[in-house]
């Protein structure tokens, strides 16, 4: 499923996944009320697109960026990995807030790590499984059939791989859509004093590779 996209390709993915996730709980809930949200939210959708495509896959809807689908094999993301990424998030971050909107950040990072647990598929899969990061609709096709056009593919693959697909979401609105494609909440990780919950979905194959 990987795909070789370009510059023009990687902005405009950008600018659907930031204007996906500008109201999303978890992301509302550590930034804040910073008042250039907008210029955040695209500025860091496109670092982490970038450094993403170059260990996972990156799906279009029908070739287009109004439907994406970021994700990866188990095996293809070291820690290490992550590590680096999180500190070059971090860097974008500090250059783009304000001193005091960064200290207020990084305070609710520390507040709401525990729903941040990356760890918790190790929790219930067994061997090799496909990791689905980012799921975003351009809002103006919201409704059209999009998501299933987009999940789809994505689904059909991992079949065909025999691999249990696993994703995270904090939005209970989202995570309730999930269901209707097979997903099941295998756990459900709550904040002390907070309304934000990680939602831990699977979706087990329903067969493996032809012989």
């Amino acid at each position: 499923m990987v795909q070789l996209l370009d510059d023009g390709t990687l902005e405009q993915m950008a600018k659907v996944i930031a204007e996906s996730f500008s109201d999303y709980p978890l992301i509302r809930a550590v930034i804040g009320d910073v008042h250039n949200l907008d210029e955040v939210m695209y500025e860091t959708s496109l670092l982490n697109l970038r450094e993403f495509i170059k260990h996972g896959d990156a799906h279009l809807l029908e070739g287009t960026p109004q439907g994406i689908v970021l994700g990866y094999h188990s095996k293809a993301v070291r820690p290490i990995t992550r590590t680096v990424q999180t500190i070059r998030l971090l860097l974008l971050l500090r250059r783009l807030l304000s001193k005091e909107d960064f200290r207020t950040m990084w305070k609710n990072l520390k507040t709401y790590d525990k729903v941040m647990d990356l760890k918790w598929p190790y929790r219930h899969i067994e061997g090799d499984f496909y990791y689905v990061k980012v799921v975003a609709v351009d809002p103006a096709i919201r409704g059209s059939g999009a998501f299933r056009k987009l999940m789809s593919p994505v689904i059909d693959w991992c079949d065909d791989e025999g691999l249990p697909i696993v994703l995270e979401s904090h939005d209970e609105r989202v995570a309730a859509i999930y269901t209707h494609y097979g997903f099941d909440t295998v756990e459900v990780i709550e904040q002390d004093g907070s309304k934000v919950r990680q939602h831990c979905m699977v979706r087990r194959p329903t067969h493996g590779p032809a012989a």
